[in-house]
């Protein structure tokens, strides 16, 4: 929810739906970005505090992207709440702060999330983006429909771990604080089985739409799946999300860099498999240089030319 006020929703019947190959977009209601921030605006304004009804603003999208990307709200790219989770070392976090970039607050209540239950979270979002989230009709899949559309195996190991990531994405409290405005949720409303078809039912809470008003970052699925690393696939997205130009690299001490991504790791170890990271990235086009400086912080510069962050 986003602390503004009373949230009236209406649950309707919900379609039958494939994928997003069924779901055709309203372009002519689709807010755009100048609209979102001035209802985003609005909607956190200080008043007295006395609690009104939200006026109905027409359709809640997310922002339209290409079908070979796939986006995120630019604060949690930014953060360690899909970070770098050890094999066998996930925990149960109560309210943990989650270390995050600048002007951001993110606590946590869940299973730790990690780079796959980012790809499954982002594919998520990729199937709702021409959705109107306000009327609440969520999406139908098959989990193997599902990790087809993702470009990944589908095999009985990978559709066990795919419903294990949508039980934890479902069974998550997250609170995310923007300037003045706060989301407070789970990044998947609800996940069901329709024993009659045999399909799943994913519902998305229509405030996530207000994370992207803040700001998100578009990635190359097919880059992102290259990457052989978790750190690779974390840092990827960071360095989208920043300009990063010849006259102004982004810089970041490896201390600060190693809390945001989650890593547990010691910090000597993380430099060389950052550096391993910012090797990939580089041969894959993502940056045009890179290095660590004499002040322990890594430095890069993206290529001239490549879009950044919305």
């Amino acid at each position: 929810m986003l602390r503004t006020g009373k949230l009236y929703q209406v649950q309707l019947p919900i379609p039958s739906l494939q994928m997003d190959t069924s779901m055709k977009p309203v372009r002519e209601k689709v807010m755009s970005e100048a609209e979102w921030k001035e209802t985003i605006a609005r909607a956190c304004a200080r008043d007295d505090g006395v609690p009104e009804e939200a006026p109905y603003q027409g359709p809640v999208q997310l922002a339209l992207w290409r079908d070979r990307e796939r986006a995120v709200p630019t604060a949690i790219i930014r953060s360690a709440l899909f970070g770098i989770v050890r094999p066998g070392r996930r925990r149960y976090l109560e309210d943990q702060p989650i270390a995050c970039w600048k002007n951001c607050e993110i606590k946590y209540t869940g299973g730790q999330l990690d780079q796959y239950d980012q790809d499954v979270w982002m594919q998520v979002l990729h199937l709702f983006r021409q959705q109107d989230l306000s009327a609440q009709n969520g999406i139908r899949f098959t989990l193997r429909g599902f990790l087809k559309s993702m470009g990944t195996s589908s095999s009985g190991k990978s559709t066990r771990a795919l419903y294990r990531s949508l039980k934890r994405l479902t069974a998550t409290a997250v609170s995310i604080r923007i300037g003045f405005c706060t989301y407070v949720g789970s990044l998947i409303e609800s996940f069901v089985e329709d024993e009659a078809t045999g399909r799943y039912v994913v519902r998305l809470n229509p405030q996530v739409a207000g994370l992207f008003g803040a700001g998100y970052t578009k990635m190359e699925a097919q880059t992102r799946r290259g990457f052989t690393t978790d750190l690779a696939r974390w840092l990827y997205g960071y360095v989208q999300s920043h300009k990063a130009t010849q006259k102004q690299p982004h810089r970041i001490g490896l201390a600060k860099l190693q809390a945001i991504t989650g890593s547990e790791t010691e910090l000597k170890d993380f430099r060389r498999k950052v550096r391993r990271a910012m090797e990939e990235l580089q041969r894959a086009g993502v940056v045009a240089s890179w290095r660590i400086t004499d002040g322990d912080a890594l430095e890069f510069v993206r290529p001239r030319g490549r879009r950044i962050a919305a």
